[in-house]
């Protein structure tokens, strides 16, 4: 069986190589440890370039209920939403309570 470096990989994706060791570690991109370096199977490539992504950073939220609120990256209100609650456990507000807003950024004043 054939495995790719990481090397390899970064030149077929179009990034860094410091950015393939990234996805590795955040679990995004299957992969086998030799010794110091890493080895990536061809079928999980593949399947990584075929993952449906989007692009650039997930927005900030706020998720807010009464006097307290959160902010939170996701890719959208739910996934906000959801993620608080994951976070809070048992201690969580009931999910109907709680407002989620996008945190848009503060404009910059003219000199």
């Amino acid at each position: 069986m054939d495995l790719l470096t990481t090397t390899q990989v970064a030149k077929e994706l179009g990034v860094s190589k410091v950015r393939v060791n990234q996805l590795i570690h955040l679990g995004r991109l299957p992969a086998q440890r030799f010794g110091e370096r890493w080895a990536i199977k061809p079928a999980d490539l593949a399947a990584f370039k075929k993952m449906k992504r989007e692009a650039g950073r997930p927005a900030k939220y706020v998720v807010m209920h009464k006097k307290r609120s959160w902010e939170v990256s996701a890719q959208g209100s739910a996934e906000a939403r959801d993620k608080v609650i994951q976070e809070l456990g048992e201690a969580a507000p009931p999910r109907s309570e709680l407002k989620v807003s996008r945190r848009r950024k503060p404009k910059r004043s003219k000199k």
